[in-house]
């Protein structure tokens, strides 16, 4: 059954000097809605970015309340790590608390795709997820990227999971981009669960595709990723397509995104984006 959200996010930050770093403060409303089925979730996040730890060392944290009109209130935190290295490869470690849902607000839903039954889940059990990776510069925009993870969400159930992708320029210039990474993300869950995509192993294989044109006051990026997945009882070919149109309008940044994911008749996702962010104030 076809998935859908709304969302609407307000956001500002403020950043002391070029060295400090910055605070950012979001605001967020998300409607989701499947068939009969409709569930409300608002979320009031701090983060601080841009850490600096040491020489090309860097570190980002966040903590956030998600109140939701069934459920209540679930506390939410992320804290990263980042090393990198001359050429531009880097090493990173990261730990996250989120509820299921949060994973359909962000990118990469061919590596994500959740919530099964709206009705009887609610906006899904909170997962502690710890990760690392590795990203290997072998040119200018071109490199190799690994991830591997593992969440333990509070309803008992384990995810092991392991991605990879090769990014390839196609075009590069300062007002466009373009890119192609060919992908690969494998996963395994202890308990299958009919509520939520829990499969006891998930393959999905695809190429991805990037773009970015900006202008004076606009940019326009997004992707397109067709894949093949698998899984028991079903397989066959998918799609994620992401975009996003930012306008710079002098003290305020608006934004509007719009997502779109099948996978042939299993599952099907789309989420429409409203934002404006106040940028940093500061140096």
């Amino acid at each position: 059954m076809d998935l859908t959200s709304d969302r609407f996010r307000a956001g500002a930050s403020v950043r002391g000097s070029a060295q400090a770093p910055r605070i950012r403060v979001d605001i967020e409303r998300n409607e989701l809605e499947q068939g009969l089925a409709q569930a409300s979730v608002t979320s009031v996040t701090v983060g601080a970015d841009s850490l600096f730890l040491g020489p090309r060392s860097w570190a980002s944290a966040r903590l956030g309340i998600d109140a939701t009109d069934s459920a209540g209130e679930s506390l939410s935190g992320a804290l990263a790590f980042e090393r990198s290295f001359s050429g531009g490869s880097a090493v990173g470690a990261a730990f996250a608390r989120d509820p299921l849902w949060v994973q359909l607000r962000g990118g990469d839903l061919a590596r994500y795709p959740r919530l099964r039954d709206l009705a009887a889940l609610g906006v899904g059990p909170v997962g502690n997820d710890v990760r690392v990776r590795g990203r290997l510069a072998l040119g200018i925009q071109r490199h190799a990227q690994v991830e591997v993870g593992g969440t333990r969400y509070d309803d008992g159930n384990d995810r092991l999971y392991a991605y990879t992708h090769l990014q390839l320029p196609l075009h590069a210039a300062v007002d466009q981009w373009l890119a192609v990474s060919p992908n690969f993300y494998v996963e395994r869950f202890s308990e299958p669960d009919v509520r939520y995509a829990s499969p006891e192993h998930y393959v999905s294989a695809g190429v991805r595709g990037q773009w970015s044109l900006s202008g004076s006051r606009t940019m326009f990026s997004g992707m397109v990723n067709p894949h093949y997945f698998s899984y028991p009882g079903e397989k066959g070919l998918g799609v994620e397509l992401n975009a996003r149109l930012s306008v710079d309008l002098g003290p305020l940044s608006a934004g509007i995104d719009g997502v779109f994911f099948k996978q042939a008749d299993v599952y099907d996702f789309s989420r429409l984006s409203v934002s404006l962010t106040l940028p940093a104030l500061g140096h």
